[in-house]
């Protein structure tokens, strides 16, 4: 806010303090909630690689010997592999609705206390324009006062 603030008071400070801290805490969420949603992101990202790799290594190669026990093994691991990603992929879709909640609040609570900042801005440009004219109002006033004095002095110095 801008200008002179000298004997403002505005009636909804404590109102608008509360909705920046509702604001605050409202970021501090979101941010919570994008640091699980980077931290799910890069689990999946590690997942998905060591499944993909994990697949690689079970493709039967031409010159080895078919062991059916360690084919066994290797496809129950994809298996929780897959598993264990599409966990991952479910609750990363769950942040993902959460972040866009959070998102949601976070935009209604700024829209709230730009409502509230405008209104104190108005007011304080009412303030300073009120001063303003008393201030001219004063000033007119003194001129006022002083030219009738001049002309008294001037009236009593040319009677003498």
């Amino acid at each position: 806010m801008s200008g002179d603030r000298r004997g403002f008071v505005y009636p909804l400070e404590p109102l608008r303090l509360q909705a920046q801290w509702q604001l605050e805490a409202l970021q501090r969420d979101l941010a919570a909630c994008e640091a699980r949603l980077a931290a799910l992101c890069k689990d999946r990202q590690a997942l998905q690689t060591q499944h993909d790799a994990a697949a690689r290594a079970a493709r039967p190669a031409a010159s080895n010997r078919f062991d059916p026990a360690l084919a066994h093994r290797r496809l129950a691991y994809l298996a929780d592999a897959q598993r264990r990603i599409a966990a991952v992929m479910a609750t990363e879709a769950e942040t993902r609705t959460e972040h866009a909640e959070w998102q949601a609040k976070c935009h209604a609570a700024q829209l709230k206390l730009d409502a509230i900042e405008r209104d104190s801005e108005e007011r304080l440009q009412a303030h300073t324009a009120e001063r303003a004219r008393q201030q001219a109002v004063a000033a007119d006033q003194d001129w006022l006062a002083r030219m009738a004095w001049h002309r008294h002095a001037v009236a009593s110095g040319e009677a003498s």
